[in-house]
């Protein structure tokens, strides 16, 4: 048992909060449907992809933004068209984890091979939907950073 009130140092606290609940929840590196609710897909350490604030801080992890100034006016556009897909394809009902990882990633594959963002090598380079470990950890410390935020409103 761990005794949280004696950890003084706050990135350890932060290091071992995230230990914690990984080893709770358990690391998957792709999209998954939660065992409690089948209708809620996840990622990472429980990352509810439903929760437009978890899921913009996912997004941003695997460099999925149409705000990245990066991208010219018409990339933005079709960048956000992409996100809309996945937006929609996370919200639909599967049948199992391979189903709605295989809807994510033909959005991501045709995301990769889009002409209009061919010369973007952080789009074209990632044709699938899931997170490294380092952005799991990356995506966790991001989203509990917005729970923490007193504005925070779910979605």
């Amino acid at each position: 048992m761990m005794n949280w009130r004696t950890i003084t140092d706050p990135a350890i606290y932060r290091q071992q909060r995230f230990d914690e609940i990984s080893l709770l929840e358990g690391v998957r590196q792709f999209a998954y449907l939660d065992t409690a609710r089948p209708s809620r897909p996840s990622i990472g350490i429980g990352f509810n992809l439903k929760d437009s604030g978890v899921r913009t801080q996912v997004f941003e992890v695997m460099q999925i933004n149409a705000q990245d100034p990066r991208l010219s006016p018409a990339q933005q556009a079709s960048e956000q068209g992409y996100i809309n897909q996945l937006v929609v394809a996370l919200s639909l009902t599967y049948l199992n984890d391979a189903a709605l990882q295989l809807a994510l990633n033909n959005i991501m594959i045709q995301r990769s091979i889009d002409p209009i963002l061919a010369n973007q090598a952080h789009i074209t380079g990632r044709s699938s939907f899931d997170l490294q470990p380092t952005d799991i950890q990356t995506a966790y410390n991001n989203i509990i950073l917005t729970f923490c935020s007193p504005n925070r409103r779910s979605s």
